[in-house]
């Protein structure tokens, strides 16, 4: 299992947010996303943020910048939520 990235803990305090676990792609968190430099956190963790924030495993990105814009181009009402 891979730990969390630094790229979450970056976004739960600048989303202000008490852990990662309570983290969401919220509209406030994305504008935390777009006021980032992409380049300050490695493709491995831009990619792991895509995962853990929007729930799709099955993606991978080639460059940062790819999955920043994903990340802002994500539409919040489609992650998918299980209320059972």
């Amino acid at each position: 299992m891979m730990s969390k990235s630094n790229l979450l803990a970056y976004l739960a305090i600048h989303c202000r947010v008490y852990s990662i676990s309570t983290l969401s792609l919220t509209l406030d968190c994305k504008k935390v996303i777009k006021e980032m430099y992409d380049e300050i956190f490695p493709l491995e963790e831009w990619n792991e943020a895509v995962h853990y924030l929007c729930g799709i495993n099955d993606i991978a990105f080639t460059n940062e910048k790819e999955a920043k814009e994903y990340l802002l181009n994500f539409k919040i009402d489609e992650k998918t939520t299980v209320d059972q």
